[in-house]
């Protein structure tokens, strides 16, 4: 879902029987389907009545951090990745889609939570089917974390890019 394409989720919308919600990337990951444009993503928010589930990740702070490592070392190597991608775009960008999705009641879940600063956005004192914000982890941040770059460098590339081992232990504290 591009920020030229919320007209089409939010025709989908209208259809919400045949579909389980509108994934939007918040950062840019795979292909063209960036959406960081605030007015878009309001519209999507406040008009959608599924799922919003998305990828967050902060593309202003990602540009930065990766023109700033490529001024440092034009060759980048693995281990540059989560400086890159690193805590504050993840934090940023799930601050946002959580405020977007309290302006408009809307039912948010955010995808491979990847830092700490992440799950102070979260609680666990309503039960779960009450719950209109919600989130994950998925096993690759729950296994390694960036000191592993410099054994399997590429293999574990992924977005959002797994973080310093705090975050780790954290998740796992958060998950159990």
């Amino acid at each position: 879902l591009g920020n030229n394409t919320a007209d089409k989720a939010l025709e989908a919308n209208k259809k919400k029987q045949d579909i389980c919600g509108i994934k939007i990337f918040m950062g840019s990951s795979t292909g063209n389907m960036l959406v960081d444009n605030h007015a878009t993503l309001n519209r999507v928010f406040s008009e959608s009545e599924m799922l919003i589930a998305t990828h967050c990740e902060d593309e202003r702070i990602i540009r930065r951090n990766y023109e700033n490592r490529k001024a440092l070392k034009p060759e980048l190597q693995p281990m540059d990745h989560p400086l890159i991608r690193d805590e504050e775009a993840c934090f940023e960008s799930s601050l946002l889609a959580i405020q977007f999705a309290k302006k408009y009641d809307s039912r948010l879940h955010i995808l491979h939570i990847s830092t700490e600063k992440e799950l102070q956005l979260f609680g666990n004192m309503l039960p779960l089917e009450q719950k209109k914000i919600t989130s994950e982890v998925c096993v690759h941040h729950l296994h390694f974390t960036s000191d592993d770059y410099d054994r399997l460098g590429y293999r574990i590339k992924c977005n959002p890019a797994i973080k310093a081992p705090h975050n780790r232990e954290a998740l796992w504290k958060a998950l159990l």
